[in-house]
């Protein structure tokens, strides 16, 4: 992950059970240019649980 050079966002939510934030905070410090987002009150498919946090997320860092 330390060669990683482009933007990136790592996102992890705190409710979920497979993928520990703890993790996305280690990955986003190996990557240099990195972001880390924790999502609240979402589990692991984020996306499905609640689209529209999600897609603003994501539309706020590639602004």
């Amino acid at each position: 992950m330390t060669s990683i050079r482009c933007e990136t966002l790592v996102v992890t939510s705190e409710c979920d059970p497979i993928v520990p934030v703890s993790h996305g905070e280690k990955a986003s410090s190996l990557i240099g240019n990195s972001t880390h987002l924790t999502l609240s009150e979402v589990g692991h498919l984020t996306l499905l649980e609640d689209s529209e946090t999600f897609a603003t997320s994501i539309g706020d860092f590639l602004r």
